[in-house]
């Protein structure tokens, strides 16, 4: 029971971030870790520090959503979890792009991509292409970022993932938009 209530308290934190009421959701994401905590259950204790680094790279605290996500990382790699370790890792690879830390966000991205091909996981797979695009991109491989990019829109096509696809798209113009 305490499993469910956990999951279903970091899907309303998730909402509530998304909604700008950021306290709301670091209260339930708190009770979800709190229980995790009590119970000895790292999953929800891993999937509570997921959420948390998601909350802080929203509200621009970078070096404590890395932390988070490494805490998270750690004890999703023990749990074996690709599907976890792939989000966290594109998470870490966005953070160290907001950053301007483009290796480290290029590293993580490659980690993702990597991981997403492996266990077939297309929605995250299209994700990472777009991460390893825009890395290439500022680091001057301009030709292999649209070659990543176009990889990024086929998938996101293919899955109907209209938002990406549309991200995809705009940062596709932008590269055109930059080569004068």
């Amino acid at each position: 029971h305490y499993r469910e209530t956990s999951a279903t308290l970091l899907a309303l934190a998730r909402n509530f971030v998304e909604l700008g009421n950021i306290q709301k959701a670091r209260d339930f994401i708190n009770n979800a870790l709190q229980t995790g905590l009590e119970n000895s259950d790292t999953l929800i204790q891993a999937a509570a520090y997921r959420e948390l680094s998601y909350l802080l790279a929203e509200v621009n605290q970078p070096d404590s959503a890395l932390n988070y996500s490494h805490r998270g990382l750690a004890l999703f790699k023990k749990k074996g979890d690709s599907l976890e370790i792939s989000v966290l890792y594109g998470r870490k690879s966005r953070i160290f792009f907001e950053k301007k830390d483009y290796s480290e966000s290029k590293r993580y991205a490659y980690q993702a991509l990597i991981i997403d091909s492996l266990v077939g996981n297309r929605r995250g797979l299209g994700i990472s292409y777009f991460q390893v695009a825009q890395n290439e991109y500022v680091l001057g491989n301009i030709n292999k970022a649209i070659g990543q990019l176009r990889q990024s829109i086929r998938i996101n096509s293919d899955i109907g993932n209209l938002t990406w696809q549309i991200k995809a798209h705009e940062l596709l113009a932008a590269f055109y938009l930059g080569q004068d």
